[in-house]
């Protein structure tokens, strides 16, 4: 399983596609305030892989294996996704 970067993505986009710097900064901010409501430990998992460490240095931090971290990556990454879908449904 490969993970993709926001600026991989971003590269990789149609330069019509992509939103207004006003957007964009709304929506990081939306993260950030998601991203600020987890659970301590998922909070400091996924600071940390949006700071670009491995799985291993990660569970070398947190004292969870490599797998249990890549596992709690996904499902943050799942949860994170969701709400930013619901808050845009209802802007």
């Amino acid at each position: 399983m490969r993970f993709v970067s926001l600026e991989e993505i971003e590269q990789t986009a149609p330069s019509q596609a992509r939103e207004p710097d006003i957007d964009r900064e709304r929506a990081l901010r939306q993260l950030s305030d998601f991203i600020r409501q987890l659970k301590p430990l998922d909070r400091q998992i996924i600071i940390s892989y949006l700071e670009e460490m491995d799985t291993a240095a990660i569970a070398e931090i947190t004292g969870l294996s490599a797998a249990n971290v890549g596992m709690k990556i996904h499902r943050i990454k799942n949860i994170l996704s969701s709400r930013l879908l619901e808050e845009k449904r209802y802007v």
